[in-house]
């Protein structure tokens, strides 16, 4: 295990665990398979400047996030696998269930078959994390995309949204604030 990582905790952190810690570049260069583990936000200009300039043929690009590839954000070399090894939780809780050995769902996908094994290393990788104990689901790069969008921009906050408005409506009735919390969150009906 290689890890390039920018100057934060995170890096702090993986030199605590035991493992040697190098600038992204050093990391790419090294490594032949290559983790995209930041923010969308961040992730192209990182892409761009940190890692496609020592990317070599062969390499194999993992993404956890599909949405730079389907917005066109990041453009691989055409000299690479891309594919998609992506958890259905956010890291810690990946981390968590990996040490316990329980794993978790991920979503694996190909955007880039430079190999003709792409899928194949893609499915590799879910096994490597874990995720193959609760299941690794194919999609495509798109589906990944549009489908967290509307869980995280629409479908949590409506959900969000309507047991506030309940627990609202329910205090203005003049119940206690723990027993509509207890009947909404503990009672699990």
């Amino acid at each position: 295990i290689i890890i390039g990582s920018r100057a934060d905790s995170s890096a702090e952190q993986a030199v605590k665990d035991g493992f040697p810690v190098f600038s992204i570049e050093e990391a790419t260069a090294k490594a032949d398979i290559v983790f995209i583990l930041l923010p969308d936000e961040v992730a192209p200009d990182i892409f761009r400047e940190q890692i496609a300039p020592y990317l070599r043929p062969g390499d194999i690009v993992n993404f956890a996030s599909a949405y730079n590839i389907t917005f066109n954000k990041i453009t691989p070399p055409d000299f690479v696998d891309v594919v998609l090894a992506a958890p259905r939780m956010i890291g810690k809780g990946v981390r968590e269930l990996y040490l316990k050995g329980e794993g978790f769902p991920a979503f694996v996908a190909v955007a880039q078959d430079y190999s003709g094994k792409a899928l194949e290393y893609g499915k590799a990788l879910c096994k490597a994390i874990g995720s193959t104990k609760k299941g690794a689901i194919e999609v495509t790069f798109r589906d990944e995309t549009f489908l967290d969008l509307m869980t995280e921009q629409a479908t949590w906050p409506i959900i969000y949204n309507v047991f506030n408005e309940v627990f609202e409506c329910e205090r203005e009735m003049g119940h206690p604030d723990e027993a509509i919390l207890m009947e909404m969150y503990v009672s699990k009906e």
